[in-house]
């Protein structure tokens, strides 16, 4: 552990309770770098998390402490059109997790002294007498109906006024998140603490063409593998490209042809250099993903997932930024893909994304002085 000199010497005997939402594993990546940077201030960190972003997360903590959450094990329809029909009748799932979490927070906080939690998008994980921090870059929520998204906003920022602070992981300015990360709603203290990515941008020679990143829930991932597959052999002038489908490492390998290297799995460092030697990018519409090509500044042509209303939204705020190029998967042509990315002209922003530790180190400063005072008061 690298000791923070700059904090109170008490600051190193909080204990922090992390725990990210495991619809996928960009929340858990998200939260690789305020744990490392949480390191630097404290060896006592507890990460609550579940399924893969469990697994994700020990690899990259070997020694920390964990703690088994239930995941939400929500269940998608291939039809995207009833992606949000589909969720909306697991919502008696989601509130049941919800309540089983808070049971979950109750009985550690009796066995333990937690003094800041910090919950990625889990809105059961808070407790009212510990300083609490939720993050999200989606306050506003997107459904695709005007109607719902106002009722999905309200409950979603209700949850957040339980929390002391709201992390938005993106600029405040100029941002990433578009609508979805501002509100007018009060009593909400949002903070916007930059963009957040574990990637790190490295200089190596350009070695793939195109490499594609396959994510997302099933069977969507399936449908668009499949059709990137069929129309591969149809890029002429390709030299070498490189096939991620985000399938677990054992799963039975694929193989195409000579000119396209397969992978079901790569580590995160193997899959960050893939991307710094790749000289474009086809992938998912995901924020996180989002976030980790913004920060390595990799040129993208993105695919939202279809029904998912915020990477549909997303892919349309970040074409009206021309900042990627975005194509739906139904219509989806890899030919006319790239020539369009060829002939365009895409250019990300200029991003801190190292602002979060700022707010962080604030957040800790209060914690430390209820740490030190014992008041049951917790200010946002």
């Amino acid at each position: 552990m690298i000791e923070n000199t700059s904090m109170p010497s008490e600051s190193r005997n909080i204990t922090v309770l992390i725990a990210p939402l495991d619809w996928g594993l960009g929340h858990a990546t998200r939260c690789i770098p305020i744990i490392k940077e949480l390191y630097k201030y404290t060896s006592h960190i507890i990460i609550a998390a579940s399924g893969l972003s469990k697994h994700l997360l020990q690899t990259e903590f070997p020694n920390a402490e964990f703690i088994s959450l239930k995941g939400y094990n929500l269940t998608y329809p291939r039809n995207g059109r009833l992606f949000i029909f589909k969720i909306f009748t697991q919502i008696p799932k989601i509130i049941i997790r919800k309540y089983q979490e808070q049971k979950q927070i109750r009985k550690l906080v009796k066995a333990r002294k937690i003094d800041l939690i910090i919950s990625d998008n889990r809105p059961g994980i808070f407790h009212k007498s510990i300083y609490a921090v939720y993050i999200t870059h989606q306050i506003t929520v997107k459904t695709g109906n005007t109607l719902l998204d106002s009722v999905a906003s309200g409950i979603h920022q209700t949850v957040i006024k339980k929390f002391n602070e709201c992390w938005v992981p993106d600029a405040e300015i100029h941002g990433l998140s578009g609508t979805l990360s501002h509100t007018s709603a009060r009593n909400i203290c949002q903070k916007f603490i930059g963009p957040l990515s574990r990637m790190h941008f490295i200089q190596v020679p350009k070695v793939y063409d195109y490499c594609i990143i396959l994510s997302g829930p099933e069977p969507q991932r399936t449908i668009l593998e499949e059709k990137i597959i069929s129309q591969l052999n149809d890029i002429k002038n390709k030299k070498k490209v490189l096939l991620v489908r985000g399938l677990p490492g054992d799963t039975k390998p694929l193989i195409v042809n000579s000119t396209i290297i397969v992978e079901n799995h790569l580590s995160a460092t193997k899959l960050n250099e893939a991307l710094c030697a790749s000289d474009i990018v086809i992938s998912r519409c995901g924020y996180s993903t989002i976030m980790d090509l913004a920060k390595l500044r990799v040129p993208a042509i993105l695919i939202p997932t279809p029904g998912q209303a915020e990477q549909e939204y997303l892919g349309s705020y970040l074409t009206d930024k021309k900042y990627f190029l975005i194509r739906n998967q139904s219509t989806f042509s890899l030919s006319e893909a790239i020539a369009s990315f060829r002939s365009g002209q895409y250019r990300l922003p200029e991003m801190n994304f190292e602002a979060f530790r700022e707010t962080l180190s604030q957040t800790l400063q209060k914690v430390t002085h209820t740490h030190d005072t014992d008041s049951p008061t917790l200010q946002k």
